[in-house]
């Protein structure tokens, strides 16, 4: 029996289901020979009713399966170039259209990165005359360091010539008392006491100087060691201070803000698939309708809208048939998806005495590999759809 039905009539004869049914029953309890000549007439009725009951109805789109992606862009802006056609393949990441604020943001980025690496570049030599200066004021500490040192080696040595001193005061002493002792006074002359005498003011004057000196010595050296590593710290903390004195954290800023600028105004492909329509040309506004549209096509569905009453009937891997007078032959798939969400269905029977006033529920019936490539050619076509219930 031919399996194809007028899906116009198709309601009206499921009304005609229980007379046939209650025909059938009532003939053969009356003994009535009145539809004999019907009898093969009724059979092949029945069993059309039977098919149709074994089916259920409805209306359908065909859809990629991943759905179809709409490409838009910031209200406001202009288009300056459409760099993909319809029909195109396209890659994730692929550029397809050129925004007029793109090349002024461009210009933008570069000044800025310019401006950035002036900056870097004038870092790079602050910071080299900043370690000049540190490497200076080291230099000069450690050398005032070495000073202190020598002028206290100095001290150390005039120290030593005290015991010269000493021995000479001595020796002062020691005369002194022969001269005055009555018995050794003969032996010792008056001009060679006064002789020791000067030798010991001139010794004691000349250690005075030397002590004088290495103390004014060791002070000197200890100021320049103070204000050597005075010049240190400062110049260690100028060359800390190097970054904030150049601004290379604001400039990094703006640079990378205006990147991230820039990325925006790039419109590209999210995925990959094929373009399916241009909705704009170079020197338009763009507003809030999308730019384009792309899908993948590689595999497609049908999504079903099917009256909730016909829902419990439904199982997921039931088989559907899926036909339009735009396609060569029907299409072939399965139910994969059956949603909960019941509303007002979005497509309109093309039958005008079918009902409107009723709720249905969105089915999605992946189409068989085969058939794919033929739904593919007609992207969201509204199709009638006939779902097999029996197992």
């Amino acid at each position: 029996m031919d399996q194809s039905i007028d899906f116009a009539s198709a309601r009206s004869t499921t009304v005609r289901i229980g007379w046939l049914w209650l025909v059938a029953l009532v003939i053969p309890l009356t003994g009535c020979t009145f539809f004999e000549g019907q009898t093969d007439r009724s059979a092949s009725e029945q069993a059309a009713a039977l098919a149709i009951a074994n089916r259920v109805f409805s209306q359908g789109r065909l859809m990629p399966a991943s759905g179809v992606i709409r490409i838009g862009a910031v209200p406001g802006d202009r288009v300056e170039a459409i760099l993909v056609k319809a029909g195109n393949e396209v890659f994730p990441g692929q550029e397809l259209v050129q925004l007029a604020s793109f090349t002024g943001k461009q210009s933008e980025l570069e000044i800025a990165r310019r401006r950035l690496q002036e900056a870097m570049e004038q870092r790079v030599a602050k910071g080299t005359e900043l370690e000049m200066v540190l490497a200076t004021a080291q230099a000069d500490q450690e050398a005032a360091t070495a000073k202190v040192q020598f002028a206290r080696d100095q001290r150390t040595l005039v120290d030593q010539g005290s015991q010269t001193i000493e021995s000479l005061r001595q020796q002062v002493d020691r005369l002194r008392q022969l001269a005055e002792d009555p018995l050794t006074k003969p032996l010792v002359g008056t001009l060679q006491l006064e002789q020791q005498k000067a030798q010991l003011l001139q010794e004691e004057l000349r250690w005075n100087s030397s002590v004088a000196e290495a103390d004014q010595a060791i002070a000197a050296a200890e100021l320049a060691v103070k204000l050597a590593t005075q010049r240190t710290a400062n110049a260690q903390k100028n060359l800390q201070l190097a970054d904030s004195l150049v601004p290379i954290r604001s400039l990094e800023a703006q640079v990378k803000s205006l990147e991230e600028q820039l990325e925006r105004l790039r419109v590209k492909s999210p995925s990959s698939g094929e373009v399916l329509w241009v909705g704009s040309e170079p020197g338009e506004l763009v507003g809030q309708m999308p730019l384009m549209e792309i899908a993948d096509l590689s595999q497609m569905v049908c999504v079903a809208e099917v009256h909730e009453s016909d829902r419990a009937r439904l199982r997921i891997g039931q088989t559907a048939s899926i036909r339009s007078a735009a396609l060569s032959k029907p299409l072939a798939g399965k139910i994969e998806r059956i949603d909960r969400l019941v509303g007002s269905p979005m497509m309109r029977d093309p039958n005008p005495l079918a009902r409107t006033d009723y709720r249905a529920v969105p089915v999605r019936i992946r189409l068989e590999p085969a058939d794919a490539a033929a739904a593919a050619e007609l992207v969201q076509l509204q199709v009638d759809v006939e779902i097999t219930t029996t197992p």
